[in-house]
């Protein structure tokens, strides 16, 4: 069995923002919400929002990075969970979503953090609790015993996990 450590110690967990609808406009900096996460977790700009490049220079502590894990933690679609690529970007995070931003990436691949927390997600569901609408609390993630292992592993996992999602996805769009 490997060792494991609490999620906290390999990623940073932090919340999106309440952007305003008022603020949106037809072009801009990309405000990424629930909706933009597709069922496999890729990031689509169907339905987009943006707000304007001067109004997003405050939420710079919102701006998402390329190989960053999202995870809905609230509402009718808690638990889906996304990843972030390059071509993603620039986009800021908006409410009701975490951004798992791995600390190390020499000691911690993300895409292999993306794999296992997409597993981990399925396990924890029935933490869920809220009279309205479902939520999990962030703490209870941030203590999920997350296995050390070298980060040759991971990326070798990684590696074979993102090829098959590569030939699904190519399938889909046959």
């Amino acid at each position: 069995m490997a060792n494991k450590v609490p999620l906290s110690e390999v990623a940073d967990l932090r919340g999106g923002y309440a952007f305003k609808s008022r603020d949106y406009v037809d072009q801009g900096r990309f405000v990424l919400r629930t909706v933009n996460i597709t069922e496999s977790g890729t990031i689509t700009r169907d339905r987009a929002t943006f707000i304007s490049e001067s109004a997003a220079k405050q939420y710079e502590r919102f701006e998402l990075q390329a190989q960053d894990t999202l995870f809905v933690m609230v509402g009718a679609t808690l638990g889906k969970v996304g990843f972030v690529t390059e071509k993603d970007l620039p986009a800021l995070l908006n409410q009701n979503m975490w951004v798992i931003r791995v600390k190390d990436k020499n000691k911690t691949n993300p895409r292999f953090f993306n794999y296992w927390f997409s597993q981990k997600v399925k396990e924890t569901l029935h933490w869920a609790s809220g009279s309205a609408r479902s939520f999990v609390r962030r703490d209870d993630y941030r203590n999920l015993p997350f296995p050390v292992m070298e980060v040759s592993k991971q990326e070798a996992i990684a590696h074979i996990l993102g090829t098959l999602d590569d030939k699904i996805e190519l399938n889909r769009q046959m």
